[in-house]
């Protein structure tokens, strides 16, 4: 699907100048929050390689960028378990914040802003 996608942007005359943030989300589980603070080595590398290798073999450094995500979030620097809890629902579980006063989402703006202007926060 992603050479689908990168043979479009390229007929299109669109791989030089579009950038494409690629995102790991539920990064507040135990075996992806470690790889946060370098994701495109700690998760990208590490869970989904021939997915980096390639966009990176067809699309400029410049233009790609990965990112981890945690909408939950975890409850603090000492206490690094997810802010997340599941509760039953009707048509199984749903996941909710532990401590809604402790939501600290990590870094859902960061992928947005580098694509709007290029800039990392």
């Amino acid at each position: 699907m992603l050479k689908k996608y990168i043979d479009l942007m390229d007929s299109k005359s669109r791989l030089n100048n579009l950038r494409l943030a690629i995102v790991m989300s539920k990064c507040e589980r135990g075996e992806l929050w470690s790889g946060r603070l370098e994701p495109e080595m700690d998760i990208f590398d590490v869970h989904l390689p021939k997915t980096k290798q390639i966009l990176r073999a067809n699309i400029q450094a410049k233009h790609l960028h990965f990112y981890a995500l945690s909408t939950f979030g975890v409850l603090g620097r000492k206490d690094p378990r997810p802010n997340r809890k599941d509760v039953p629902g009707k048509s199984g579980s749903n996941a909710v914040l532990r401590e809604s006063t402790l939501w600290q989402p990590y870094n859902m703006i960061a992928p947005l802003y580098w694509l709007s202007n290029g800039n990392k926060i």
